[in-house]
């Protein structure tokens, strides 16, 4: 009886355990619901999402006046005619299925597929043989729309109502653009699956006058000859992309590196476009082609652009070295003479400069002095390693909460300045570069408060002073501060540190108190049922051992 008692007891103890995780996590997720956290997607939702959303074509836009050399006419064109003698008549004529424009008291006119500037001559010669010493004014009024097909690799294959203004590109974008693929199942990137160099423009029932368009090249140099006008019942097609040895390259002394799809024909020119043109600092007597198969060409700078590419070529266009020498630092505040000076770059430090400018005045806050360098370079002094570059915010602090005005005021207060102590004899030692600025201040900066502190802002320095002495100041936490978890952010180097009592606090740095981790009264009462049940579960079997 006492073992069956004892078996029930821990029966009871367990389910009681059971029982309060599964509510637990139950009210756990009607409150995470309550809060606004939006249910999960499902895959067809995501898909349908990433569709584009397009408006139909209700509007034609030009890219300019219509040059009547070059539109063609076809069924739906509006034109109108002005007769000027013998009378003032205006006669709206549109082409009709047949491709004729039929003119009132005159007769039917073949123009579908004629020139804009052809079909003029034919109309107005039909009217003058129709009334003597009459004369014409022939204009094209509005453009018509014309269904152009899409098919291959492209997001909506399918056939597409589209304005005789038109481009390939119109096309490609009207069917979704260009097909793409995530790298793996749920990952949130995708790449282009599609050739964007490759695509086949085929006149309706004509297949063996087919042109071709490269949109890459059109996006990369703006060649309008690469996205042509599309005509009635034309047929894009979207190849795949080929990859691997099919590509080419263009690497060194341009704006764009990298490997290009390889189109048959293409000359060196065309790729030197995709990859944004040539530098001014490239060194193009130099280039050289490296092939597929391993064999170095040079290349002379007078053929570099009528070259023609192989597939797996790769065109190298050294550097010239850097030539720059000299520079300018500027100088501000508390200085004898400030202003801008001239520094030998890589050679010139701090010192030599204070001593160009005379000096630091009696009223300067040395301790406060702040460099305030170019993002370009990397900050730091190679010789000492002593000043790093301030760490990115967002590598180092979570941005959620409270944590969001931390990062932001290091953004602001940081960026890519430091705070240098010229009272230390190695700080002007520092290597300056081109395009520095010392600020020299006649105050020493404060130390920043932020975060769950009473009040938010800048109090000022106190040589000696500790955390405590800075929180009595503002006020000291409030309620939702963590004062355990403080962090300070030194502005000499940009490092985030947790405050303990070997942290020395300088002008400049930032102190923040973190809030408290969310408890809720629910999650405290949960954790203190399952200790309990723990508890008598270990009880009951120590009872057992007994």
């Amino acid at each position: 009886m006492r073992n069956m008692t004892k078996s029930n007891l821990f029966l009871f103890v367990l389910g009681i355990g059971l029982i309060v995780g599964l509510l637990g996590d139950v009210v756990f997720a009607q409150s995470v619901s309550l809060t606004g956290m939006a249910p999960g997607k499902t895959k067809l939702e995501e898909l349908l999402k990433s569709t584009p959303q397009r408006l139909p074509v209700s509007e034609t836009f030009f890219e300019g006046p219509v040059d009547p050399e070059i539109f063609e006419l076809g069924p739906g064109d509006k034109l109108d005619i002005f007769l000027w003698r013998p009378t003032v008549t205006q006669l709206p004529v549109e082409v009709n299925a047949e491709g004729e424009a039929v003119i009132p008291a005159v007769g039917p006119v073949k123009v579908a597929g004629m020139s804009l500037a052809k079909a003029k001559d034919a109309m107005i010669a039909k009217i003058c043989e129709r009334f003597s010493g009459a004369e014409v004014t022939v204009s094209l009024r509005e453009v018509r729309k014309f269904r152009v097909h899409v098919c291959g690799a492209v997001m909506e294959p399918g056939s597409y109502l589209l304005p005789a203004t038109a481009r390939v590109a119109d096309a490609v974008w009207m069917a979704g653009g260009f097909l793409r693929r995530s790298r793996a199942e749920w990952d949130t990137t995708s790449v282009i699956v599609a050739s964007q160099r490759r695509l086949r423009v085929i006149p309706a029932g004509d297949i063996e006058n087919e042109q071709r368009a490269d949109l890459l090249l059109f996006e990369r140099a703006g060649r309008t000859d690469a996205n042509p006008l599309l005509h009635d019942g034309d047929v894009v097609r979207v190849p795949l992309k080929e990859e691997g040895p099919s590509e080419v390259g263009v690497f060194g002394g341009v704006f764009s590196p990298g490997l290009f799809e390889y189109v048959p024909g293409d000359r060196i020119e065309v790729l030197l476009e995709l990859a944004g043109g040539i530098r001014a600092s490239a060194n193009v007597q130099d280039a050289y082609i490296i092939r597929a198969d391993g064999r170095r060409v040079d290349v002379e700078d007078a053929v570099l652009h009528e070259s023609e590419f192989q597939p797996g070529d790769r065109l190298y266009i050294p550097m010239e070295p850097e030539r720059k020498r000299f520079g300018t630092v500027t100088l501000k505040g508390e200085v004898t003479r400030p202003g801008s000076y001239p520094l030998e770059i890589g050679k010139t430090t701090l010192r030599d400069v204070l001593t160009q400018a005379g000096g630091t005045l009696p009223t300067a806050a040395l301790n406060s002095a702040r460099l305030v360098r170019a993002p370009d370079y990397e900050f730091r002094q190679p010789e000492k390693g002593r000043l790093l570059r301030p760490r990115d915010p967002g590598n180092t602090l979570e941005k959620r909460g409270a944590e969001r005005e931390l990062t932001a005021a290091l953004e602001r207060w940081l960026g890519t300045t430091v705070v240098i102590d010229l009272q230390n004899d190695n700080s002007e030692d520092i290597v300056l570069r081109d395009g520095d600025v010392l600020e020299i201040p006649g105050q020493p900066l404060g130390i920043r408060m932020l975060g769950y502190v009473n009040q938010n802002g800048e109090t000022a320095y106190h040589p000696g002073w500790k955390l405590n002495d800075y929180l009595r100041a503002v006020g000291g936490v409030n309620r939702g501060g963590w004062k355990s978890k403080t962090r300070i952010v030194k502005a000499s180097s940009g490092a985030v540190v947790i405050y303990s009592s070997k942290v020395r606090l300088d002008p400049g740095d930032i102190i923040f108190v973190p809030p408290k981790p969310e408890v809720t009264t629910w999650s405290q009462i949960k954790d203190g049922i399952v200790v309990l049940s723990q508890v008598a579960t270990i009880a009951f079997i120590a009872a057992s051992l007994k």
